[in-house]
């Protein structure tokens, strides 16, 4: 759940510098305007690895993830910081304060679900050693 306080400091810093960041429960989303702040982009991590990203975890990546959704997102591959993030491209005009809110809940719902997805198959890949 959002803080309404928190809500409303960033939709002001992001109409002053065109970028912002909100704090949703555990996970940082960035925001960036576009074109006059016509177009909006969310995003998110959603799987840090530690110095490469698994074999299973990319795998992951080409499926269809297996839950409905309410609007198009993408991920993002950053091989410099072995990371994976939730990007969410969208047009801003004519988006009431209150359906912001609600695409923003529904982005971190989103996440929440790959989140998930990539730590159960970058558990598949890890090797367990058994102590004698």
């Amino acid at each position: 759940m959002i803080v309404e306080k928190q809500f409303n400091e960033a939709l002001e810093e992001l109409q002053k510098l065109e970028r912002s960041t909100i704090t949703i429960g555990d996970h940082i989303i960035f925001m960036q305007t576009e074109q006059g702040a016509s177009l909006i982009t969310l995003s998110c991590c959603v799987y840090r690895g530690l110095n490469y990203i698994p074999t299973g975890v990319r795998e992951a990546m080409k499926h269809l993830f297996p839950k409905p959704r309410p609007f198009h997102t993408d991920l993002y591959l950053d091989e410099k910081s072995h990371t994976i993030n939730l990007l969410f491209r969208g047009k801003l005009e004519g988006v009431s304060k209150k359906r912001f809110l609600q695409i923003l809940e529904e982005f971190v719902l989103i996440a929440e679900d790959w989140i998930d997805w990539f730590d159960d198959h970058d558990k598949r890949d890890r090797i367990h050693i058994r102590r004698k």
